[in-house]
């Protein structure tokens, strides 16, 4: 375990990843270089299921109000050198997006936002990428297994933009819609989100 700088079981428990997880994959985070084929090769194993990165996914950063640009900014300003108009910018290179499906229905509800399963899918992506990166979980369902809203459902309650389709016929194409940020992922966790 020292290998993988978790040498004590204080530091594992605190990663949120299971000890035995940490031993399966050891040889990786072990590694100083760390990349997307890794990365899926791990998430791979770990899930049973088939998973894509896709690298530098588009996000919006905001810019602290006292680093943007201003009219009459001390140094002048010089248009695509060191002026921003608005109060964020895009950016590709700080995060990415983990892509796992396409899956069956139970394994989609098991993916769920606030289940166990995808929190250690967050805790083991976090501790092999580090916290410079943002990323985000996207679940695909098989077209097949979309299932029509029945009133009433007792067994899976119908969770808005998860798990509830308006739909009158077979679908043409998966599923692709749920995606979950960490921070949703484990905020729905703490509210006591049901998989």
């Amino acid at each position: 375990m020292s290998l993988t700088g978790f040498g004590t079981m204080g530091t594992a428990q605190q990663a949120g990843v299971k000890q035995d997880v940490l031993l399966r994959f050891s040889g990786l985070l072990a590694n100083r270089t760390r990349n997307a084929t890794g990365l899926t090769s791990m998430l791979c194993e770990f899930t049973g299921l088939p998973v894509k990165v896709k690298q530098f996914r588009r996000r919006w950063v905001s810019i602290p109000s006292h680093e943007q640009s201003q009219l009459g900014q001390h140094g002048g300003l010089l248009l695509g050198q060191n002026t921003t108009a608005g109060s964020s910018i895009e950016d590709f290179a700080g995060g990415f997006r983990i892509v796992i499906g396409p899956v069956g229905y139970t394994d989609y509800l098991a993916l769920s936002p606030g289940s166990h399963r995808l929190s250690e899918i967050f805790a083991l992506t976090r501790l092999f990428t580090g916290s410079a990166l943002e990323f985000d979980v996207q679940v695909i369902l098989r077209k097949e297994d979309i299932p029509f809203c029945q009133l009433g459902q007792t067994d899976t309650p119908a969770r808005l933009g998860w798990n509830s389709w308006a739909r009158v016929a077979p679908a043409d194409k998966d599923s692709a819609d749920a995606i979950v940020t960490e921070r949703e992922g484990s905020a729905l966790g703490r509210l006591g989100a049901k998989a």
